[in-house]
């Protein structure tokens, strides 16, 4: 009989190990569930930033894209200006040639288109620049777009993996609950 008592107390000391140890096990995987719904959260926002900073992104692309049409529309003015100063001069030449006695108006007339021509080829320059700036910053935005929606990607695929380690856990927690209940 105290053989039978001694196995008994001995049978209770494991079930009592094996309890705790269920119970650290337990405690254990709960502090994994609640980093990995930590770091699920945290995904999600790194997410929401990437996207909220690609619509950034894209709404100055259409900003520079608006101003490439004004420069470029800004341009074709200055060119026909310039065709116009161009076919004035060409016929002031010719009025010059006919009308002898107008020929210091004439000159003066002259110099004034040359002006404004020099002026109007300034203008087309800066535009020209201005043009060639706007397309590097484009190239620019189009590489942050591109970085950006990797980054979204990364994001959401970090959230994916979360999600399935917070189910995974989740249902390791139910199987550990359910030896506890046993």
């Amino acid at each position: 009989m105290k053989k039978a008592l001694d196995r008994e107390i001995s049978a209770r000391e494991v079930l009592e190990e094996a309890k705790r140890q269920l119970e650290r096990d337990n405690n254990d995987l709960r502090d994994q569930l609640d980093e990995e719904r930590v770091g699920r959260g945290n995904a999600e926002r790194t997410g929401r930033k990437a996207f909220a900073e690609l619509e950034d992104t894209n709404a100055r692309l259409n900003a520079l894209n608006a101003t490439i049409g004004k420069l470029e529309k800004a341009k074709k003015r200055a060119e026909a200006d310039y065709r116009a100063a161009k076919k004035q001069l060409s016929d002031l030449e010719k009025k010059e040639s006919a009308e002898g006695s107008n020929r210091t108006q004439l000159e003066s007339e002259l110099r004034r288109l040359k002006s404004r021509l020099v002026d109007e080829q300034d203008r087309a320059a800066d535009s020209e620049s201005d043009r060639r700036r706007a397309e590097v910053e484009i190239a620019k935005l189009r590489d942050e777009v591109r970085a950006l929606s990797e980054e979204l990607e990364r994001a959401k695929n970090d959230a994916r993996r979360a999600t399935e380690e917070k189910n995974d856990l989740e249902e390791r927690a139910r199987a550990v609950a359910g030896l506890w209940d046993k």
